[in-house]
């Protein structure tokens, strides 16, 4: 018999050749010998001709279990090699001719011949592969980053050696299921300039969960901007109001953004917070950029430790840092008590009854357990403001689906989804860059001066740098820099952009991308010297541009005054 798999191979979703007749939904038909002598004296060794019930010839091949529209020739074997696949591996051919294969022992395809030792790998650690009944292809957990993938991991290595692979991944995964849950329609939010923080929540206020994921279309009153320029102004304006230190529900310290202390008697100030968690969430699901100050304070509550697996060890940490503390009442009941973490289901303090598992203390009821640790967690996160942190998460969970979206992020991570980058990660740069180089070229030293100096340079000369080649104070981290050889003695800069929106692509080719062309210079100070003159003294929109100019907005930096700052290094590169 011909097995009968509804299979489609699995390399790509978008690369999947249609079934040949075994794998359509129909039955294979039985088979007849070929009415006629030559046809069949045809055919090479093992292969017979059939026809189906719709009177269509189709051929199978007995030795290897495989059947093809197309005629077999001795001159064009489906498969050169005569070495037998491994257990439960099946070769197949689409309507096109070519040759797939099936392991019916994970429902997995492959365009790949395998081999014995393909049989014998493992998933790496924390991989899983799954069937996707809607798809009829295989997918791939992966559960350490909490993402998935149509690729096979254990063939292609940068799923596991690139910790910045797997961030882009985990980046790109994010922003297709948020893509995925963005309504039709457009959504409006008319503002006065001079009002744009009231104006807002008053019509977020309003709105249902629903409303808020159609694309949003802000509008300036009396102003014509574009929809990803209103879209950036209106979210910085509205932070910048609501981060203000006189507004009061924030203040600044060692650099840093703490809830302020004084934050309960501003009038409505959990109504204002929760509104602040709505704008954060919708900078997610709309893929715009947004300050990322706000993480370290809610990063607790959504981060690996925010996944309380073990509940009786929790408890025992809240009462060992004065969170709660546990007392024995009338007839042996224990109670779990807060003094100033409040139940928000009663307004007052906690008194929670636990029971006792062993040598260790558990609740009674599940509400309480779940009520318990999301305020202790918000407690212990925002430094004794629990109530105003709540209700700033109030907003992200309104909108935000899973509460495990963020699990496998690191701080640092969530800030760079968030809030972009500010300054180009030059390793990550100078690898994409020598990608570009011919194979076997000789290094450049006027290459090797530029990764020198701009190592050299401090932060806020390397953020002006960013500006200068892109024309913009923070891009999406997924952008990617080049820097490249210029053919004459002319800096030059140009950006691609691989999507309008400039927001996270699903795929590679649409992403970003910001090349920097280096001209030769005689001295290691002379391309120094010109480098920071130009990040200072050229305006963004002398560059070019393959896209919508409109989409980027210009930031003004500072005239460079020569002498004003001293690099690291000035000694002149050996040749």
């Amino acid at each position: 018999m011909f097995d009968k798999v509804k299979l489609r191979p699995g390399s790509s979703p978008k690369d999947t050749p249609s079934a040949s007749k075994p794998d359509d939904a129909s039955t294979v038909p039985e088979s007849s010998n070929a009415s006629n002598p030559q046809d069949t004296d045809a055919l090479p060794e093992g292969w017979e001709r059939a026809t189906d019930p719709q009177g269509r010839t189709y051929y199978l091949d007995h030795r290897r279990k495989v059947t093809s529209w197309e005629r077999p020739t001795k001159a064009s074997p489906l498969d050169e090699s005569n070495d037998p696949l491994p257990s439960g591996w099946e070769l197949r051919t689409d309507h096109k001719g070519r040759t797939y294969y099936i392991d019916h022992n994970t429902r997995t395809t492959t365009w790949i011949r395998p081999t014995e030792d393909d049989d014998k790998t493992p998933l790496p650690l924390g991989w899983e592969v799954r069937w996707s009944q809607a798809t009829q292809c295989v997918y791939f957990v992966d559960h350490n980053t909490k993402t998935t993938s149509w690729v096979d991991p254990r063939k292609d290595k940068k799923y596991l050696d690139d910790p910045h692979a797997q961030f882009l991944r985990k980046i790109q995964y994010m922003h297709r299921m948020r893509r995925s849950e963005i309504l039709p329609g457009n959504f409006e939010i008319r503002v006065r300039r001079g009002q744009v923080f009231e104006d807002s929540f008053a019509v977020i206020g309003k709105a249902i969960p629903d409303e808020l994921k159609r694309h949003l279309l802000v509008i300036f009153e009396g102003v014509t901007l574009s929809k990803a320029v209103a879209l950036r102004q209106w979210s910085e304006l509205i932070l910048q109001k609501v981060f203000d230190p006189e507004f009061g529900l924030f203040v600044e310290a060692n650099g840093s953004l703490e809830i302020s202390p004084t934050s309960s008697k501003l009038a409505n100030h959990l109504e204002y917070l929760k509104f602040l968690g709505q704008i954060y969430v919708l900078a997610i699901l709309h893929g715009f950029l947004i300050d990322s100050r706000m993480v370290p304070i809610f990063y607790p509550l959504v981060g690996p430790k925010s996944d309380i697996s073990d509940v009786p060890q929790f408890i025992s940490d809240a009462i060992a840092d004065k969170i709660a503390r546990r007392t024995l009442e009338g007839k042996g009941k224990h109670v779990l008590k807060t003094s100033t973490v409040l139940d928000r289901r009663s307004g007052k303090p906690f008194a929670v009854e636990l029971k006792l598992e062993g040598n260790k203390y558990n609740f009674v009821r599940q509400e309480d357990q779940d009520e318990f640790l999301d305020a202790a967690m918000a407690h212990r996160a925002s430094g004794g403001y629990g109530s105003q942190l709540r209700a700033f998460m109030d907003g992200v969970w309104g909108l935000l689906r899973r509460r495990d979206a963020f699990l496998a992020y690191s701080q640092a991570e969530l800030e760079k989804f968030i809030g972009g980058v500010s300054e180009i990660d030059l390793d990550q740069c100078q690898k994409q860059s020598e990608l570009d180089e011919p194979e076997g070229s000789r290094p450049d030293k006027h290459l090797e001066w530029f990764w020198k100096i701009v190592r050299s340079w401090p932060d806020e000369h390397r953020h002006a740098l960013l500006v200068y080649v892109t024309g913009l104070k923070r891009v999406p981290a997924t952008d990617q820099f080049k820097v490249l050889k210029a053919s004459d003695r002319t800096f030059r800069r140009l950006t691609v952009l691989g999507n309008k929106e400039r927001t996270v692509p699903d795929k590679d080719e649409d992403t970003p991308e910001h090349i920097l062309f280096i001209p030769e210079f005689d001295t290691y100070e002379a391309m120094e010297e010109n480098l920071r003159f130009i990040i200072y003294n050229s305006d963004w929109q002398d560059s070019t541009l393959i896209s919508d100019f409109e989409l980027l907005t210009v930031t003004k930096l500072p005239r460079y005054k020569p002498g004003a700052w001293k690099t690291k290094a000035t000694t002149t590169a050996a040749e």
